[in-house]
């Protein structure tokens, strides 16, 4: 067997570089800070993306977003923090974070639904379990429908 390459035209970049461009971008100039994190959960072709984007603090306040970058709109659910009161009460976005959004225990099983109107369901897990949330982008953002929380036992 042999094996294939890819050919790439000189100068371009793949689309999934660009999808991180334009949602950094995009999310600087319209929340007035820069990213530090860009954490891709999902993807479909090389036109959609969801991803968690964790901003750099301004002073006390720390501000973490869901975001969903469709080829002619980025929309977003913001999840603010105050670092002062966080780290006075054992975490900033969930219990024993260390005031670190944790991205890594975060998923997007699916996205569903035309353009302007999309389903993003979303996971968050927990030490106790998971929490999964049915967001629809809307006007730039994404709206909270439903959320339940699946219980685990620890081990």
């Amino acid at each position: 067997m042999g094996t294939s390459k890819t050919r790439r035209v000189p100068g371009s970049r793949p689309k999934r570089r660009q999808n991180k461009t334009v949602a950094t971008k995009t999310s600087a100039q319209e929340k007035g800070r820069t990213s530090k994190i860009y954490w891709p959960l999902y993807r479909h072709g090389a036109s959609q993306e969801v991803a968690v984007v964790e901003f750099n603090a301004m002073g006390d306040s720390l501000l973490g977003s869901l975001v969903l970058v469709e080829p002619t709109r980025v929309s977003y659910f913001d999840m603010p923090a105050s670092l002062e009161k966080g780290r006075k009460d054992g975490g900033c976005w969930r219990v024993d974070d260390d005031c670190r959004l944790q991205y890594e225990d975060m998923g997007v099983p699916a996205v569903l639904g035309a353009p302007g109107g999309q389903l993003v369901f979303a996971t968050f897990q927990g030490a106790e379990g998971q929490l999964i949330v049915l967001f629809q982008s809307r006007d730039g953002k994404l709206a909270e429908l439903r959320q339940n929380y699946r219980y685990q036992a620890p081990r």
